[in-house]
């Protein structure tokens, strides 16, 4: 009869055992049962357009199949043609988690509170770049003339015109960074302006003799941000699995490929509430409530 219940004792304390074990390797965050209910649900994971869909999809798809595998949440990538459909499921809080710019991220912070989870370390500037055997030297020489952006939401464009309001500069907007550089080659505009990120690869392959006329204030990168409505457990599981990744060698080009190959933690009012600030003291949009 003893040797029955030390038996018993032994099978139960292994079972134990084991199921702890389980739980404690599901997620570097304890999780209750609701929460552990909450993670059965699919989540969905949008990303802002910068560039063709297919080109998207090979960059993001094998970070969001790493995610969901290594926090055990179902996320769905949702990718996009164009800027406006994405901006419009952000406004409507369709998505669950989203990589989106700084502007994005300050309208739909006041529209509905996404908070920002992770960003790159890195802070971006944007660019207004000549050619170099133009006679523009300065800001001041472009007065009347045009300058190329990609269009009128893209942050870069924001933030050039911000920095450069106090001028009669014109825009023309071409849709991408290859046009950008063509209507500078091609004498179509004076100037060009995109991310400093993007001017400084693009340059390896482009083969054109630019030289950089003005570059804005440094703001902050793009975030990895999250409804609300997220549990908080599961919005710090997403945070601290992406943070690991930056100690692993094997994720390196993974995080370069989507433009966070440094990740740290997001914060509103340190990372983008200065920007909020500056572009609400000469935006009519911006400054609205």
């Amino acid at each position: 009869m003893r040797n029955s219940m030390k038996l018993s004792r032994l099978l139960l304390i292994l079972v134990l055992s084991m199921a702890l074990a389980g739980l404690f390797t599901l997620s570097p965050t304890a999780l209750n049962s609701a929460e552990l209910e909450q993670i059965k649900k699919e989540y969905t994971f949008a990303v802002v357009p910068q560039g063709p869909p297919t080109l998207m999809n090979e960059n993001w798809l094998p970070f969001i199949d790493r995610l969901s595998n290594d926090t055990g949440l179902k996320l769905q990538i949702k990718l996009y043609a164009d800027i406006k459909a994405f901006e419009k499921d952000l406004r409507e809080g369709k998505v669950d988690f989203a990589y989106m710019n700084p502007v994005q991220q300050i309208k739909v912070w006041r529209v509905n509170g996404y908070l920002p989870l992770v960003r790159s370390k890195k802070t971006i500037r944007g660019y207004i770049f000549v050619k170099k055997d133009t006679d523009i030297k300065n800001l001041d020489d472009l007065e009347g003339k045009e300058i190329a952006l990609a269009g009128s939401e893209n942050v870069c464009s924001i933030v050039i015109r911000h920095g450069i309001q106090a001028r009669n500069v014109i825009s023309r907007y071409v849709g991408s960074s290859e046009n950008i550089y063509r209507n500078v080659e091609l004498d179509e505009t004076a100037a060009g302006g995109t991310l400093d990120i993007v001017f400084e690869q693009d340059l390896q392959k482009i083969n054109q003799n630019f030289r950089i006329l003005y570059s804005t204030e440094p703001i902050n990168p793009h975030p990895i941000s999250a409804l609300p409505s997220v549990l908080q457990s599961v919005r710090s599981l997403v945070t601290e699995t992406v943070l690991k990744y930056s100690q692993d060698t094997d994720a390196q080009d993974m995080l370069r490929r989507i433009g966070i190959p440094d990740p740290v933690k997001a914060d509103y009012e340190q990372d983008y509430l200065a920007l909020e600030q500056k572009l609400s003291e000469h935006s009519k949009e911006f400054a609205e409530k």
